[in-house]
């Protein structure tokens, strides 16, 4: 019979797969193995990303509060755990991307056991004669190319749904989200409609008020509705790659719960209001400087938790140093990349240098990029050995700076042990290459004529450093060092 390999197959998981399975863990406590059953909500070989998964396991409540930790530390304490056990395993791994991971076809088969009845995964085109038979679903995904409106009108049975995720490969063509989808699945707490074609979400959002993860990310949303603003109990909310996205709920400082706001912010006409009371927040991909009340650069003042990357533009719109400094980036260990912009436009050179100095990074930064700064040389902190052997100064890996007209001078960088990469672009009136340390790995100077000419052979008293450099490239060509 055509079905008869499958059946067979099944019988063997069963009987043999499974219980080993179970033997092998038999100390798999309910709370992995609900995260694990959450799993199956994913398609088979599916990639999972660590740090989502604990988003999302966080926001359907599996994490179990221990001492003082945070949720997310205990989420990672899962995952690893599930990773030891071998439920995981290591799928893509690369220097510049967030590694991958995926879980065995056979443990997979497992994940849908434990989900029992309350987790349902379809991946039909048709789902309608279904969904009548699994009205007690709690959470649901969808692997489609399209969802219709009639369809949504059968999710709406399920009124106690708490995980409605739309997961489509190649993108889910929607064409539109009824405004009672969200008046009946008032209990949801997980709402994933990333990579569908959606333009607006209506205003019946705000009635969702168990809602702690909303993901509209790659869709072609303008703005989320006023609504939005309500849904206090949210932790996480994702829209990137939104390249249509305007701006954000005016009233998004309401969101006091919010961990991660994982938002293209310079893609705005502005930043929302008052951000700074969002002392919770540990993701902010960007921070656009204003000068009014609630848009300043002091903002940033108790947002002591902030993690990865951190762009600071708009910096010509800091009053003086004195400003930049009450935004205490030096008390943000957990931020490891910054990126420090100022507009194009003529500006003060002694405010530019008071605000650099002003916003010294915590000694944990292992990335600075400095875009259009107008200042004549660099603070203490970014060169002065001094700074650097007293632990008071970041020891970053790479250092890139960008369209700086007027600097004119760097002090040595011999001292910086740890800097691997240095990127010198368009900063034309810099008049010598500083002092390189031995770490360096990877050297590009692109239309910085005058540091250009001292990266040659026969213009370089620091060629016997230069040729050790694994990497060099001198206006998009690459240097042929002969030792490298």
């Amino acid at each position: 019979k055509p079905d008869q390999p499958y059946i067979c197959e099944s019988r063997v998981f069963k009987e043999e797969i499974f219980p080993a399975f179970r033997l092998n863990n038999p100390d798999l406590g309910a709370h992995l193995k609900k995260c694990l059953a959450y799993c199956s909500l994913f398609p088979r070989d599916f990639d999972f990303k660590k740090d989502n998964l604990v988003q999302l396991w966080m926001a359907k409540g599996f994490l179990l509060r221990q001492g003082i930790r945070s949720l997310e530390q205990i989420g990672c304490e899962y995952f690893d755990e599930l990773l030891w056990r071998s439920v995981f395993r290591l799928s893509h791994l690369c220097d510049q991307e967030t590694p991958t991971y995926k879980i065995h076809e056979y443990v997979h088969r497992y994940a849908e056991i434990l989900a029992s009845d309350t987790f349902y995964r379809f991946e039909k085109d048709d789902w309608s004669s279904s969904i009548p038979r699994h009205k007690k679903a709690r959470h649901l995904s969808l692997l489609c190319d399209s969802i219709k409106l009639p369809f949504f009108k059968e999710i709406e049975k399920c009124d106690g749904l708490r995980t409605l995720l739309l997961l489509s490969e190649h993108g889910t063509k929607v064409d539109q989200v009824p405004y009672s989808l969200f008046q009946k699945l008032e209990l949801l707490r997980v709402l994933d409609l990333s990579c569908t074609d959606i333009n607006e979400l209506p205003e019946s959002l705000g009635r969702l008020k168990h809602l702690r993860y909303l993901d509209a990310s790659q869709t072609n949303l303008q703005r989320l509705p006023k609504s939005a603003s309500e849904l206090h109990g949210l932790q996480v909310l994702k829209l990137r790659d939104c390249s249509d996205l305007l701006e954000l709920p005016k009233n998004l400082k309401n969101l006091t719960n919010l961990i991660h706001l994982d938002v293209d912010m310079k893609g705005l006409r502005c930043m929302p209001q008052s951000i700074g009371t969002l002392n919770h927040l540990k993701t902010l991909p960007a921070f656009i400087v204003g000068k009014k009340e609630g848009y300043r650069i002091t903002e940033l003042k108790n947002l002591k938790h902030l993690c990865g990357t951190v762009s600071l533009s708009g910096l010509d719109n800091v009053k003086d140093g004195a400003e930049a400094k009450e935004a205490m980036m030096s008390d943000k260990p957990f931020v490891k990349r910054m990126e420090l912009q100022w507009s194009r436009r003529v500006r003060d050179e002694s405010i530019a240098m008071d605000v650099l100095a002003a916003i010294q990074p915590h000694r944990s930064l292992k990335e600075l990029h400095i875009i259009n700064y107008g200042g004549l040389d660099f603070p203490a902190w970014l060169t002065s050995p001094s700074c650097m052997l007293n632990a008071a100064c970041p020891s970053f890996g790479i250092l890139q700076l960008e369209d700086c007209p007027n600097l004119c001078s760097m002090q040595s960088l011999i001292h910086m042990n740890s800097l691997q990469t240095l990127e010198i672009k368009r900063c034309p009136q810099l008049n010598s290459l500083p002092g390189l340390p031995a770490s360096l790995q990877s050297l590009i100077i692109i239309e910085s004529d005058v540091v250009k000419q001292q990266c040659l052979p026969e213009g370089s008293p620091q060629w016997c450093i230069i040729k050790a450099i694994r990497y060099v490239e001198i206006d998009y060509e690459i240097v042929d060092t002969g030792d490298s």
